[in-house]
């Protein structure tokens, strides 16, 4: 007599629910859109420190070593 296991079961229905892999079109545009939105924030957020210590908006001490003191 063989005992019917349940994770057996479990394993043979998982193939009748597949993963959900396909966004609607409106939920791909706002991913893609907060992924270059993110971007566009973080290049100008370096940009701005990048150009802070060239031009020495920061303190002295904060100094990175891009521009070296004469």
């Amino acid at each position: 007599m063989e005992v019917a296991s349940s994770s057996h079961t479990d394993i043979q229905n998982v193939s009748q629910y597949p993963a959900q892999t396909d966004l609607t079109p409106r939920a791909r545009f706002i991913r893609i859109g907060g992924f270059l939105l993110l971007a566009l924030v973080l290049l100008a957020l370096a940009v701005n420190l990048l150009a802070g210590v060239e031009y020495g908006a920061f303190p002295a001490s904060w100094n990175v070593g891009l521009r070296q003191p004469i």
